[in-house]
């Protein structure tokens, strides 16, 4: 076993040690004692991809199967979601994006039709909150609206806060097609 193999698996050790087992499947959590979170970038979604990685290098069903079962778990959450009218976040690594890859990935690894189905229904919701904002669409919470007589537009909002914050918490324009 190479010693880079050797550290990833006692890297995957480690991670098994700290997943929660949850009516759903598996998850875990963003820091110790703390809720379970989703993200691609600090939560089950990114070990999700861990671990069919780690699969499609080793071809150990065992990895395949974890990485299912935390599936089940990312499933039930954005299906969640998707029914309730909160706000979509549009972010790759903190938002839907990051569950359309990751559950799009399942979908491939394994065929399981409720991974391509739920990342469906999350592109299908992402889709429905986009909105014009003249040289593209874009994406906006509800809060940036303003009103008729404020004559200022939720796109000269998000500009002027651009220039203060990321991007990719406040609106993700992507150019017309």
């Amino acid at each position: 076993m190479s010693d880079y193999l050797q550290v990833i698996k006692q890297t995957e050790h480690f991670i098994a040690s700290q997943a929660l087992d949850t009516p759903q499947g598996l998850s875990w959590r963003r820091v110790p004692e703390g809720q379970p979170s989703h993200s691609l970038y600090h939560g089950s979604a990114g070990v999700i991809v861990f671990y069919l990685e780690l699969y499609r290098h080793v071809n150990d069903p065992v990895y395949l199967q974890k990485a299912v079962d935390a599936g089940h778990e990312l499933v039930a959450y954005v299906q969640q979601k998707v029914a309730s009218e909160s706000f979509v976040t549009i972010g790759l690594h903190s938002g839907w994006p990051g569950y359309v890859f990751v559950l799009n990935e399942l979908f491939k690894a394994c065929g399981e039709a409720q991974f391509r189905d739920t990342a469906i229904a999350a592109l299908n919701r992402i889709s429905a909150q986009a909105s014009d904002i003249g040289a593209g669409i874009g994406w906006s919470r509800p809060r940036l609206q303003t009103s008729p007589a404020s004559k200022v537009s939720a796109r000269s909002l998000i500009c002027q806060w651009v220039r203060r914050v990321p991007v990719s918490s406040i609106c993700t324009p992507i150019a017309k097609i």
